[in-house]
């Protein structure tokens, strides 16, 4: 499952690259992960689910839970899955990015929204959930009994997140919306009560723009988790609507489902962010934590209207 996931990813980045070189080390290692796919073994992979996941699904009934192994596998072969989910059955929905990102099996109930529920219980709330990649975020929303409307730049991720939804039984509203861009798409809602912006707001050119038109239509709170620049990092300004903001610009690259849509990201200090917020009606902050990550710091922040 692993090597298929690669080679169809492998396919897609050659198919999107005009370098001859990247072309000539696609070809190879197509080459290679097609001798490898044949030779595969097609009996079932089996995984102990986690706990959060067997909480999940064992009293549902959902169409993951009744397709057979030839089924699965063809659906995995499908969609360029990047992230892994797994059912009571061991049953491996996806496949993992590569064997250090998203190599390991994805929670269905997500640990943030866990600790943030007990601050902000989503049963029957609306979530707008900002970029819902694969689907992962949007099970664990719906799960904790919230209504959801989720949103991703690229075609690739609303199908693959439709499909997650539907092989474990959960349905949304999932829509079309480039981040980058100024005008709102129609079928977006005009308010929602809880924003889920986990792992998006880093990847934009556009990030004090984007968080404060989402702020401004959130009617009870937010979770926010981002990469933030620090004094020393945030080099470089840009100004929005009369006021400067500092950043650190990030490049991106665009190929990866993991990217922006854009050649480079700006990412914020963590106290212009806090105040967009309260600008916004978000005035009670009652979490705002930074750790240090591999990439660089990281916020998480609860902020409440």
């Amino acid at each position: 499952m692993q090597a298929r996931g690669d080679l169809i990813r492998a396919v897609i980045d050659f198919c999107r690259t005009n370098d001859a070189e990247d072309q000539q080390r696609l070809r190879k290692q197509i080459a290679g992960l097609l001798d490898v796919a044949a030779s595969a073994d097609r009996s079932p992979v089996r995984d102990t689910p986690l706990l959060a996941t067997v909480e999940l699904l064992e009293p549902r009934q959902y169409p993951l839970r009744h397709l057979g192994v030839d089924q699965v596998a063809e659906i995995n072969a499908m969609l360029p899955w990047a992230a892994l989910t797994a059912d009571i059955d061991g049953k491996l929905l996806g496949s993992a990015w590569n064997t250090t990102k998203r190599a390991s099996q994805q929670a269905l109930v997500e640990e943030r929204l866990r600790d943030f529920v007990d601050a902000c219980p989503l049963e029957g709330k609306h979530v707008l959930e900002v970029g819902c990649f694969e689907g992962i975020h949007t099970i664990s929303c719906l799960s904790l009994g919230a209504r959801v409307t989720a949103v991703d730049s690229r075609m690739e991720n609303i199908l693959k997140t439709l499909a997650r939804l539907w092989a474990y039984g959960y349905s949304a509203d999932v829509q079309v919306w480039n981040l980058e861009e100024r005008e709102v798409p129609p079928l977006i809602p005009a308010e929602w009560d809880v924003l889920h912006h986990i792992g998006v707001l880093y990847h934009l050119t556009n990030p004090a723009e984007n968080l404060g038109l989402l702020a401004s239509r959130t009617r009870e709170a937010l979770i926010l988790d981002t990469h933030v620049a620090t004094d020393e990092t945030a080099t470089k300004a840009y100004s929005v609507d009369g006021r400067r903001y500092r950043y650190q610009r990030k490049g991106e690259r665009r190929i990866s489902p993991f990217a922006g849509m854009m050649d480079h990201a700006k990412w914020l200090l963590v106290e212009d962010l806090i105040d967009i917020c309260k600008v916004n009606g978000l005035k009670d902050i009652r979490r705002c934590e930074v750790r240090e990550e591999r990439n660089g710091a990281r916020l998480l922040l609860w902020a409440f209207r």
